[in-house]
């Protein structure tokens, strides 16, 4: 299922639901921030837009913590 989201909220929600993939349209909402908001849900693709293209990226979740 593919989600197409505006705000981090709504990324947030959809990411904690274990949507397989993510769209980010705000260009705001990174594959690393959503994944600090969520690290408690499965992984998935993230794809963000850009101008020309849009870029998939894998969220990383920092070891550390």
């Amino acid at each position: 299922m593919i989600v197409y989201l505006n705000t981090l909220v709504k990324a947030k929600d959809a990411y904690s639901a274990g949507r397989t993939m993510i769209i980010c349209r705000a260009v705001h909402i990174s594959a690393a921030h959503l994944a600090r908001e969520s690290t408690h849900a499965p992984m998935v693709t993230i794809a963000r837009k850009t101008k020309r293209l849009a870029t998939l990226t894998t969220p990383r979740v920092n070891k550390s913590v």
